[in-house]
Protein backbone atom coordinates (compact mmCIF):
# COMPACT_ATOMS: atom_id res chain seq x y z
CA UNK A 1 0.00 0.00 0.00
CA UNK A 2 1.05 3.59 -0.57
CA UNK A 3 -0.35 7.07 -0.12
CA UNK A 4 -1.56 8.56 -3.39
CA UNK A 5 -0.83 12.26 -3.81
CA UNK A 6 -2.52 14.46 -6.42
CA UNK A 7 -1.17 17.87 -7.32
CA UNK A 8 -3.30 20.53 -8.97
CA UNK A 9 -1.22 22.23 -11.67
CA UNK A 10 -3.65 24.17 -13.87
CA UNK A 11 -7.20 25.47 -13.80
CA UNK A 12 -9.43 25.94 -16.86
CA UNK A 13 -12.68 27.78 -17.51
CA UNK A 14 -14.19 30.83 -19.15
CA UNK A 15 -13.16 34.28 -17.93
CA UNK A 16 -15.92 34.78 -15.30
CA UNK A 17 -15.31 31.31 -13.84
CA UNK A 18 -11.55 31.78 -13.62
CA UNK A 19 -12.00 35.26 -12.12
CA UNK A 20 -14.04 33.69 -9.30
CA UNK A 21 -11.53 30.88 -8.87
CA UNK A 22 -8.67 33.37 -8.62
CA UNK A 23 -10.71 35.88 -6.57
CA UNK A 24 -10.11 38.63 -9.14
CA UNK A 25 -12.39 41.48 -10.20
CA UNK A 26 -12.79 40.03 -13.69
CA UNK A 27 -12.96 41.16 -17.29
CA UNK A 28 -14.97 44.34 -16.57
CA UNK A 29 -12.54 45.60 -13.94
CA UNK A 30 -10.21 48.57 -14.23
CA UNK A 31 -7.34 46.08 -14.41
CA UNK A 32 -9.09 43.12 -16.04
CA UNK A 33 -6.22 40.89 -17.12
CA UNK A 34 -4.92 38.06 -14.93
CA UNK A 35 -1.58 38.04 -16.76
CA UNK A 36 -0.66 41.73 -16.95
CA UNK A 37 -1.64 45.08 -15.46
CA UNK A 38 -2.95 46.79 -18.59
CA UNK A 39 -5.52 49.39 -17.54
CA UNK A 40 -9.02 49.38 -18.98
CA UNK A 41 -10.55 52.54 -20.39
CA UNK A 42 -14.15 53.50 -21.11
CA UNK A 43 -15.12 54.68 -24.62
CA UNK A 44 -15.53 58.49 -24.78
CA UNK A 45 -19.00 59.53 -23.65
CA UNK A 46 -20.03 55.99 -22.71
CA UNK A 47 -21.87 55.30 -19.45
CA UNK A 48 -21.88 51.53 -19.71
CA UNK A 49 -19.60 49.78 -17.19
CA UNK A 50 -17.70 47.88 -19.90
CA UNK A 51 -14.05 48.87 -20.25
CA UNK A 52 -11.68 48.18 -23.14
CA UNK A 53 -7.93 47.75 -23.37
CA UNK A 54 -6.59 49.33 -26.56
CA UNK A 55 -2.83 49.38 -26.92
CA UNK A 56 -2.78 52.93 -28.30
CA UNK A 57 -5.01 55.26 -26.31
CA UNK A 58 -3.20 58.50 -27.15
CA UNK A 59 -6.25 59.90 -28.98
CA UNK A 60 -8.61 59.15 -26.07
CA UNK A 61 -9.62 62.37 -24.26
CA UNK A 62 -9.19 60.76 -20.82
CA UNK A 63 -6.01 58.77 -21.36
CA UNK A 64 -3.17 58.84 -18.85
CA UNK A 65 -0.60 61.29 -20.29
CA UNK A 66 2.18 59.20 -18.73
CA UNK A 67 0.95 56.08 -20.53
CA UNK A 68 -0.35 56.92 -24.04
CA UNK A 69 0.21 53.40 -25.39
CA UNK A 70 1.28 49.89 -24.42
CA UNK A 71 3.89 47.79 -26.18
CA UNK A 72 2.32 44.34 -26.74
CA UNK A 73 5.79 42.80 -26.80
CA UNK A 74 6.60 44.21 -23.35
CA UNK A 75 3.40 44.37 -21.34
CA UNK A 76 3.64 44.97 -17.55
CA UNK A 77 3.30 41.35 -16.49
CA UNK A 78 1.94 40.19 -13.15
CA UNK A 79 4.00 37.86 -10.97
CA UNK A 80 2.86 35.29 -8.43
CA UNK A 81 4.59 37.08 -5.56
CA UNK A 82 3.14 40.47 -6.51
CA UNK A 83 -0.37 39.04 -6.71
CA UNK A 84 -0.05 37.44 -3.27
CA UNK A 85 1.30 40.67 -1.81
CA UNK A 86 -1.52 42.73 -3.32
CA UNK A 87 -4.14 40.24 -2.13
CA UNK A 88 -2.68 40.43 1.37
CA UNK A 89 -2.94 44.23 1.30
CA UNK A 90 -6.61 43.99 0.33
CA UNK A 91 -7.23 41.45 3.10
CA UNK A 92 -5.52 43.67 5.68
CA UNK A 93 -7.66 46.71 4.81
CA UNK A 94 -11.35 47.22 5.56
CA UNK A 95 -14.37 48.96 4.08
CA UNK A 96 -13.72 51.64 1.47
CA UNK A 97 -9.95 51.25 1.77
CA UNK A 98 -10.18 47.57 0.87
CA UNK A 99 -12.43 48.33 -2.09
CA UNK A 100 -10.02 50.98 -3.39
CA UNK A 101 -7.10 48.57 -3.17
CA UNK A 102 -9.15 45.86 -4.83
CA UNK A 103 -10.00 48.24 -7.66
CA UNK A 104 -6.36 49.30 -8.05
CA UNK A 105 -5.07 45.72 -8.15
CA UNK A 106 -7.96 43.91 -9.81
CA UNK A 107 -7.84 41.42 -6.92
CA UNK A 108 -10.58 40.81 -4.32
CA UNK A 109 -8.83 38.60 -1.78
CA UNK A 110 -6.30 35.80 -1.45
CA UNK A 111 -7.62 32.73 -3.30
CA UNK A 112 -7.66 29.49 -1.34
CA UNK A 113 -5.82 27.76 -4.20
CA UNK A 114 -2.82 30.00 -3.49
CA UNK A 115 -2.07 27.78 -0.49
CA UNK A 116 -1.08 25.00 -2.90
CA UNK A 117 2.62 25.11 -3.69
CA UNK A 118 1.94 23.61 -7.13
CA UNK A 119 -0.14 26.66 -8.12
CA UNK A 120 1.32 29.90 -9.43
CA UNK A 121 -1.30 32.58 -9.91
CA UNK A 122 0.47 34.10 -12.90
CA UNK A 123 0.90 30.81 -14.79
CA UNK A 124 -1.55 28.16 -13.61
CA UNK A 125 -4.71 29.55 -15.24
CA UNK A 126 -4.15 29.62 -19.00
CA UNK A 127 -6.53 31.15 -21.53
CA UNK A 128 -9.48 28.95 -22.49
CA UNK A 129 -9.28 28.91 -26.28
CA UNK A 130 -12.90 28.07 -27.12
CA UNK A 131 -14.43 31.09 -25.39
CA UNK A 132 -11.61 33.47 -26.26
CA UNK A 133 -11.52 32.76 -29.99
CA UNK A 134 -14.61 30.92 -31.25
CA UNK A 135 -17.18 32.57 -28.96
CA UNK A 136 -15.60 36.00 -28.61
CA UNK A 137 -13.05 37.16 -31.16
CA UNK A 138 -14.59 35.63 -34.29
CA UNK A 139 -18.25 36.59 -33.57
CA UNK A 140 -17.08 40.11 -32.72
CA UNK A 141 -15.15 40.32 -36.00
CA UNK A 142 -18.32 39.29 -37.84
CA UNK A 143 -20.20 42.08 -36.05
CA UNK A 144 -17.40 44.53 -36.86
CA UNK A 145 -17.39 43.61 -40.55
CA UNK A 146 -21.16 44.17 -40.71
CA UNK A 147 -21.21 47.49 -38.84
CA UNK A 148 -22.92 46.09 -35.74
CA UNK A 149 -20.13 46.07 -33.16
CA UNK A 150 -20.75 48.33 -30.16
CA UNK A 151 -22.01 51.16 -32.38
CA UNK A 152 -18.59 51.64 -33.98
CA UNK A 153 -18.28 52.93 -37.53
CA UNK A 154 -15.36 52.52 -39.92
CA UNK A 155 -13.55 55.56 -38.58
CA UNK A 156 -10.65 56.18 -40.94
CA UNK A 157 -11.01 52.69 -42.41
CA UNK A 158 -13.38 51.12 -44.93
CA UNK A 159 -14.01 47.55 -43.82
CA UNK A 160 -17.80 47.34 -43.40
CA UNK A 161 -19.41 44.88 -45.80
CA UNK A 162 -22.66 46.06 -47.46
CA UNK A 163 -25.75 44.22 -46.24
CA UNK A 164 -26.33 42.62 -49.65
CA UNK A 165 -22.79 41.23 -49.67
CA UNK A 166 -23.15 39.80 -46.16
CA UNK A 167 -26.49 38.23 -47.11
CA UNK A 168 -24.76 36.56 -50.06
CA UNK A 169 -21.96 35.33 -47.80
CA UNK A 170 -24.54 33.90 -45.42
CA UNK A 171 -26.44 32.18 -48.23
CA UNK A 172 -23.31 30.56 -49.66
CA UNK A 173 -22.24 29.52 -46.18
CA UNK A 174 -25.57 27.86 -45.48
CA UNK A 175 -25.61 26.02 -48.80
CA UNK A 176 -22.00 24.85 -48.46
CA UNK A 177 -23.02 22.21 -45.93
CA UNK A 178 -24.40 20.07 -48.75
CA UNK A 179 -20.88 19.50 -50.09
CA UNK A 180 -18.86 19.46 -46.84
CA UNK A 181 -18.22 15.94 -45.45
CA UNK A 182 -19.87 15.14 -42.12
CA UNK A 183 -16.40 14.49 -40.68
CA UNK A 184 -16.16 18.27 -40.34
CA UNK A 185 -18.98 18.00 -37.76
CA UNK A 186 -21.94 20.38 -37.45
CA UNK A 187 -23.31 22.10 -40.53
CA UNK A 188 -22.80 25.88 -40.55
CA UNK A 189 -26.12 27.74 -40.88
CA UNK A 190 -26.81 30.94 -42.82
CA UNK A 191 -25.10 33.25 -40.33
CA UNK A 192 -26.48 36.35 -42.07
CA UNK A 193 -30.02 35.36 -41.09
CA UNK A 194 -29.51 34.01 -37.60
CA UNK A 195 -26.25 33.78 -35.67
CA UNK A 196 -27.97 32.42 -32.55
CA UNK A 197 -27.50 28.89 -33.90
CA UNK A 198 -23.76 29.42 -34.29
CA UNK A 199 -21.73 27.50 -31.72
CA UNK A 200 -17.97 27.27 -31.16
CA UNK A 201 -17.75 24.29 -33.51
CA UNK A 202 -19.47 26.06 -36.40
CA UNK A 203 -17.58 29.32 -35.87
CA UNK A 204 -14.37 27.28 -36.07
CA UNK A 205 -15.40 25.52 -39.28
CA UNK A 206 -16.55 28.77 -40.86
CA UNK A 207 -13.38 30.66 -39.92
CA UNK A 208 -10.86 28.04 -40.96
CA UNK A 209 -12.39 26.66 -44.15
CA UNK A 210 -15.38 28.67 -45.40
CA UNK A 211 -14.58 32.31 -44.62
CA UNK A 212 -11.29 32.34 -46.59
CA UNK A 213 -13.35 31.58 -49.69
CA UNK A 214 -16.52 33.62 -49.13
CA UNK A 215 -14.68 36.74 -47.90
CA UNK A 216 -12.22 36.86 -50.77
CA UNK A 217 -12.69 40.01 -52.93
CA UNK A 218 -15.59 41.10 -50.70
CA UNK A 219 -13.83 43.95 -48.90
CA UNK A 220 -13.34 47.24 -50.71
CA UNK A 221 -9.69 47.15 -49.65
CA UNK A 222 -7.73 43.91 -49.89
CA UNK A 223 -5.72 44.68 -46.75
CA UNK A 224 -8.72 43.70 -44.60
CA UNK A 225 -8.95 40.29 -46.22
CA UNK A 226 -5.18 39.82 -45.85
CA UNK A 227 -5.45 40.82 -42.20
CA UNK A 228 -8.19 38.23 -41.66
CA UNK A 229 -6.12 35.56 -43.40
CA UNK A 230 -3.17 36.29 -41.11
CA UNK A 231 -5.50 35.47 -38.22
CA UNK A 232 -6.58 32.22 -39.90
CA UNK A 233 -2.93 31.23 -40.33
CA UNK A 234 -2.23 31.90 -36.64
CA UNK A 235 -5.28 29.89 -35.57
CA UNK A 236 -4.13 26.95 -37.68
CA UNK A 237 -0.82 27.07 -35.81
CA UNK A 238 -2.64 27.19 -32.47
CA UNK A 239 -4.76 24.08 -33.02
CA UNK A 240 -2.05 21.82 -34.41
CA UNK A 241 -1.68 18.49 -32.65
CA UNK A 242 2.01 19.28 -32.21
CA UNK A 243 3.40 22.78 -31.62
CA UNK A 244 7.14 23.32 -31.92
CA UNK A 245 9.15 26.02 -30.17
CA UNK A 246 9.42 27.88 -33.46
CA UNK A 247 5.62 27.69 -33.78
CA UNK A 248 5.24 29.21 -30.31
CA UNK A 249 7.44 32.13 -31.32
CA UNK A 250 5.56 32.52 -34.61
CA UNK A 251 2.26 32.61 -32.70
CA UNK A 252 3.59 35.16 -30.20
CA UNK A 253 5.04 37.56 -32.76
CA UNK A 254 2.19 36.93 -35.19
CA UNK A 255 -0.51 37.98 -32.74
CA UNK A 256 1.50 41.02 -31.68
CA UNK A 257 1.62 42.13 -35.31
CA UNK A 258 -2.04 41.22 -35.92
CA UNK A 259 -3.32 43.26 -32.97
CA UNK A 260 -1.17 46.25 -33.96
CA UNK A 261 -2.56 46.12 -37.50
CA UNK A 262 -6.09 45.73 -36.14
CA UNK A 263 -5.77 49.04 -34.31
CA UNK A 264 -4.17 50.76 -37.32
CA UNK A 265 -6.86 49.58 -39.74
Amino acid sequence: LFTLHAYLLVGFGDMPAIAKLMCMKGHNALYPCRFCTIRGIRPPGARAPALYCPLDRSAHPNHDPDLPRYDPAALPMRTHDDMLRQAAEVDAAAGAAAEELSKAYGIKTTPILATLLSIRLDRSFPIEFMHLIWLNLIPNLALLYTGKFKGLDDGAGDYTLPEAIWDEIGRITGESGATIPSAFRARVPNLAKDKTHMIAETWCLWTMYIAPVVLRTRFREERYYNHFMKLVHLLHLCIQLEISRSDVEAIRTGFIYWVKQYEVY
